[in-house]
């Protein structure tokens, strides 16, 4: 048999093992962003797949099952780990920091699911979200027969109806290894209904393995078969030891066999018509809901599936929990932003929760929190704070206005429909006294892809308080002028100077941590700087070869906490457009167009904070060699001054008009005054080139 000319199933998470192996990037997780080598990596493999005349058809998993045990209820231990590694780095022992950073932070692909998903995207290899696990969705696939012809993942597919699943593919030696379920059942003599009873209890990623045989570790698939041969099904084998053991049965293993068993027969997939139903077609258990939480409608889990929404939100809705872990590098000031994202997150939260039905709209939600986990916090998604809020969102901006407004702000010298324009927009209609609706009288729906991008980034600036009551605010009236480029940034850090929490001052109180001149200065500078993404080398070959630092790597976990929310926001702000009926697209596929435009979708990673703060520390450093990664180091550089220059700009407003305490603008002096001073060096030829 040959793979050539067929159309092959790709159970990414078990396809990320092996592409995880060839990740090999010890500092990664200490500089942020992605990692160097993962797109080309993928870029190869996808090229193998072509040359063998292979099509990959990739299925990524959606929604979570609901899980049985408290968050944070089990030891973790990795924090510590990460605190080693950087104990280590500052002593100089590389080796050392390099394991416990592995240890403590072990990368897998899912962190980049996302970016994994877009890259496919762009290369035109077909990519679907299952609305839960994507096995089952696999095994509906190929009993489609006209979707794939050939599935490669873990051996667990079997249970989900998976007739032959292909484990390994040696490409170099063109040879490929399946297992074939009718040759297993032949071999073993049991049902269907028992062999599914056997992987239950043998122990995978849905069960733990049946505590008697937990000890016969790679055996205990077989030890497992033997109790099914001799009980018949695994129901009169847990009883059976359960009777033998009070401690067995206060663990109640019956309830999970029972529960794994029901997700494998019960497990909800998505049909050619973008229905879901179960993948043995009759009907769910009326409790179904305990193990995956609340059925949502069709729509939402098809807007997962075409990638078009991340199931992050969904997940918080549909579980009841928002589980927020620690982050690479923990923080006073990473829990404060925490707790001052809750009530944007509860918001998002609302923004989808009221367009469905009442069971949503009153889902109880709470947030758990890794650094007191036994305290749970209320997310009140359905108060009439938030409804309030969302009933003043302003009506949708329709095409006609949009027109008029492109054709203004391009004769002004703006070509991009984004923030600014929006706002700008905005400014216009009330300088000229034009209500939105009376543009277009007759027109009620959005039915533009322009529409919906212009209303979602609308809707977007109005929850972040730059348009209010119809106005530009004077945060709104900031970034009205900022480039394209750089309004993530501002955006993010306007907020930051709203919270006051835009400054100098340490996030690390280590003691180990060095001292050095203009440290406030220095801090400050180099944070703005990090916002600002750098070209660098990518492929199997390069690694981050720079220095790493702690308090840098801190300010990314804040940043990234801030993206994720901003792109929660603007994708469910484009969710309830589509799911409150305001408009509709006859081609589906442009909501993914619109959703790849959305901004916020990765911040960078801290390579041009370290790059400024080499320079300004080491003034004689060689950056080139110093930083082998970066080969555009001057035009990096250049892009933070132009952000530096920009926020400050917009502290001297803030300050002039009382928005911002004279302290925030007096560091702003004194580190601009600095990155001044440094420059005149340069000129005089002290430092680097």
């Amino acid at each position: 048999m040959s793979l050539q000319h067929s159309r092959i199933g790709i159970q990414v998470d078990y396809w990320l093992k092996d592409l995880n192996a060839n990740v090999n990037e010890p500092f990664h997780v200490a500089v942020g962003g992605v990692p160097l080598s993962l797109f080309k990596i993928i870029s190869t493999q996808l090229e193998i797949f072509r040359r063998n005349n292979i099509k990959p058809v990739f299925l990524f998993n959606g929604l979570n099952i609901l899980r049985t045990d408290k968050p944070f209820s089990k030891p973790d231990h990795s924090a510590a780990m990460r605190e080693k590694g950087w104990d280590f780095y500052l002593k100089g022992d590389l080796q050392s920091a390099t394991t416990q950073f592995a240890a403590g932070e072990k990368y897998t692909g899912t962190h980049f699911i996302p970016n994994i998903i877009k890259f496919l995207r762009d290369c035109n290899v077909e990519t679907f979200t299952a609305p839960y696990q994507a096995r089952a969705q696999l095994a509906y696939f190929y009993q489609e027969g006209s979707l794939i012809n050939g599935v490669y993942g873990g051996l667990e597919l079997l249970m989900f109806g998976v007739p032959s699943v292909i484990f390994d593919i040696d490409f170099k030696h063109q040879v490929f290894t399946s297992v074939d379920f009718n040759a297993i059942m032949n071999d073993l003599q049991i049902t269907w209904d028992q062999f599914v009873e056997v992987c239950i209890l043998a122990g995978f990623d849905l069960a733990q393995t049946f505590p008697p045989i937990a000890d016969h570790q790679e055996n205990s698939w077989e030890a497992a078969y033997e109790l099914i041969k001799i009980f018949g099904n695994g129901y009169n084998i847990i009883q059976n030891f359960q009777s033998q053991s009070p401690q067995l049965a206060r663990a109640n293993y019956l309830e999970t066999f029972l529960r794994a068993k029901c997700l494998v027969e019960y497990h909800i997939i998505m049909d050619r018509s973008g229905k879901c139903r179960s993948l043995i077609p009759r009907g769910f258990p009326k409790d179904l809901h305990e193990l995956v939480g609340p059925r949502m409608p069709d729509q939402v889990y098809y807007l997962i599936s075409q990638n078009i929404i991340s199931p992050q939100v969904v997940n918080n809705l549909a579980s009841g929990v928002m589980v927020e872990n620690c982050p690479f590098v923990d923080s006073q000031r990473y829990r404060e932003t925490v707790i001052n994202l809750t009530s944007l997150r509860t918001l998002i939260l609302g923004i989808l929760s009221s367009n469905l039905n009442g069971y949503h709209k009153n889902r109880k939600v709470i947030t758990v929190r890794w650094y007191d986990p036994n305290s749970e916090v209320l997310m009140e998604h359905a108060s009439e704070k938030v409804q309030s809020k969302l009933r003043k969102l302003l009506p949708p901006i329709f095409e006609n206005e949009i027109n008029q407004e492109l054709s203004r702000q391009r004769r002004l010298g703006m070509k991009e429909m984004d923030f600014a324009f929006i706002l700008n927009l905005i400014e216009h209609r009330k300088e000229t006294a034009i209500l939105n609706l009376e543009t277009n009288p007759e027109k009620k729906e959005m039915s533009t892809p322009i529409e919906f991008y212009g209303t979602t980034l609308l809707h977007t600036l109005q929850i972040l308080k730059f348009v209010k009551n119809g106005e530009l605010t004077p945060y709104g009236k900031m970034l009205k002028n900022v480039d394209q480029r750089y309004q993530e940034p501002v955006i993010i850090l306007i907020d930051l100077l709203r919270e006051g929490h835009l400054n100098g001052d340490r996030l690390i109180t280590s003691q180990s941590q060095p001292q050095y001149p203009y440290e406030r200065e220095i801090a400050l500078l180099t944070r703005i700087f990090t916002l600002c993404p750098v070209e660098l080398k990518k492929g199997p070959e390069y690694t981050w070869m720079g220095p790493i630092d702690q308090e840098l790597m801190a300010w990314n976990c804040i940043i990234k906490g801030y993206y994720k929310t901003y792109r929660n926001l603007l994708e469910m702000s484009l969710t309830s457009l589509y799911l409150s009926k305001k408009g509709s697209l006859g081609d589906f596929s442009n909501f993914y167009k619109i959703s790849t435009r959305l901004p916020f979708f990765q911040e960078s990673s801290t390579a041009l904070g370290l790059i400024l703060k080499s320079w300004l520390l080491e003034r004689s450093a060689n950056l080139p060699k110093r930083f082998p990664n970066c080969p555009k180091i001057n035009e990096a550089l250049q892009q933070g001054y132009i952000l530096w220059g920009l926020v400050f700009g917009i502290v001297k407003q803030l300050t002039e008009r009382s928005l911002l305490a004279p302290h925030t603008l007096q560091l702003f002096q004194d580190a601009n005054l600095l990155l001044e001073q440094r420059n005149k060096d340069q000129e005089k030829g002290t430092p680097s080139k």
